[in-house]
């Protein structure tokens, strides 16, 4: 039995293409897990993230969570907005991390991964790894 993916959008079945094109929105986006002994601690990095890209991008939100497959770990998502989207992804690319295990563009899509076991320094000593990708998507 072959699968075919379908892609779903909203207020649309996922068998009925969408009429108008959707509204498109510009992202940037930057995830890092680290290891650290609690939320506070967890806290304090992603303040210590936000400052130290402060002076080369805004942040339209940052969350803090657990991470679930390591729990000694907690992940900081920054939304980094829109706009210049490809010229701040290469400014950040250059300013985070000397080395990257991957970089890739698909389509309208740049990303990066960086893990501490193979790529050396990051901006945050207690980072284990890190994604840092840029997307369009329909506007919810």
């Amino acid at each position: 039995m072959a699968f075919t993916r379908h892609r779903f959008y909203p207020g649309h079945m996922a068998s009925e293409p969408p009429t108008e094109p959707a509204e498109m929105r510009e992202c940037l986006i930057l995830s890092v897990h680290v290891e650290v002994g609690g939320l506070a601690a967890a806290l304090g990095e992603a303040g210590k993230l936000v400052a130290a890209l402060a002076s080369e991008t805004g942040v339209v939100t940052c969350k803090v969570d657990r991470y679930w497959k390591f729990p000694d770990q907690y992940r900081i998502v920054l939304d980094l907005g829109g706009e210049d989207r490809i010229a701040r992804f290469g400014i950040l690319y250059d300013l985070l991390a000397p080395a990257w295990s991957v970089r890739d563009e698909i389509e309208n899509e740049i990303y990066a991964i960086w893990d501490a076991r193979t790529d050396g320094e990051f901006i945050l000593p207690s980072a284990r790894w890190a994604h840092l990708n840029t997307f369009t998507r329909p506007v919810d």
